[in-house]
């Protein structure tokens, strides 16, 4: 007799970690063919692209032969120079004055590095404060901190925009650095203060009872055993955040219009490529578009190839050493 032949059977577990599986990989696969055709038409022109319509195919060697040489990225950086117009704003302290900007590649830099880096040290370290109070100390104000963070992470972040900016002119905070720093230092709108949280709860607190008895403050005792400790974690946030922050357009547009980022630059080249100053017209359209989105794309690419271990998680609770 023939043996009949096996049939496959899968849990529900299973057949939900195969379709969640799945999903993933196709997800994956459309964010790299996406990637790949952005590289592959940042080499195109304007005559290649839009006029003879090669939107899929690789570049003619013909008619797009200077943006084989890196023609477009030319461009891209010589749109970086634009004028910022003065701004003014009433403060409590007096009138506020922000010059005339002659923007280029350089202060772009300054200004992405600065907000980006800046802002998200300042915003990760304010969430592990305020995770290891919440998650240490079992007050009833405690208990209302951690669930009014989690109203804040469902209500629409558009919500407070007017009241913001409205603090930040009276406060003198709007359109500055010192501005970037201090409205970063922020635990609510981010589920990462929830997850040092759950990090800080699952900590011994044998490791503090032993410091305390050798006679540490409660201070001590978060700077040198917990600290060290959240070094890991806190640095993988911190670069997610940096993620966040370098594609971030909209902060610098709404709140900082003297201090724009490079994401602010290319969002508005994008929208009116027509308009770039020092670019003869008709040779700044969509390959030069894609050529300015890659440029900023590269940067976190190589990070990734660097830092993919602490990226992807990779994080694990040692103990004390003496």
């Amino acid at each position: 007799m023939k043996e009949k032949s096996k049939k496959f059977k899968f849990s529900p577990v299973e057949l939900v970690m195969w379709t969640v599986f799945a999903i993933l990989t196709v997800y994956c696969v459309s964010v790299l063919l996406i990637f790949i055709w952005g590289f592959i038409t940042s080499f195109k022109s304007v005559v290649d692209f839009s006029i003879m319509g090669n939107v899929l195919g690789l570049p003619d060697k013909k008619l797009s032969e200077l943006a084989m040489q890196g023609d477009n990225y030319r461009l891209v950086t010589l749109a970086f120079e634009f004028k910022i117009n003065m701004y003014q704003y009433e403060s409590i302290f007096g009138t506020i004055t922000k010059p005339l900007v002659y923007s280029n590649l350089g202060f772009l830099i300054f200004n992405t590095l600065f907000y980006s880096v800046g802002a998200s040290v300042m915003n990760i370290a304010t969430c592990a404060v305020v995770a290891y109070v919440v998650a240490k100390y079992k007050f009833p104000f405690c208990k209302f901190v951690y669930t009014m963070t989690i109203v804040i992470l469902m209500i629409p972040v558009v919500g407070g925009y007017a009241s913001q900016i409205k603090i930040m002119r009276d406060l003198a905070l709007f359109n500055s650095n010192l501005g970037i720093l201090i409205t970063a230092m922020t635990f609510t709108g981010t589920s990462y203060f929830l997850i040092l949280v759950a990090f800080f709860e699952g900590i011994p607190d044998s490791y503090a009872e032993a410091a305390e008895i050798d006679g540490a403050s409660q201070f001590s005792v978060f700077i040198r055993i917990f600290v060290p400790l959240a070094a890991k974690i806190c640095a993988t946030l911190i670069l997610l955040t940096f993620i966040t922050r370098w594609n971030d357009y909209s902060t610098s547009l709404i709140f900082f219009p003297s201090l724009p980022t490079l994401a602010r630059a290319i969002s508005q080249l994008s929208a009116n490529p027509g308009a770039v100053e020092n670019v003869p017209k008709g040779s700044f359209d969509k390959p030069q578009v894609i050529a300015g989105c890659m440029f900023l794309a590269y940067p976190l690419i190589l990070m990734f190839i660097f830092l993919n271990k602490r990226i992807m998680g990779d994080i694990s609770l040692g103990g004390l050493k003496e």
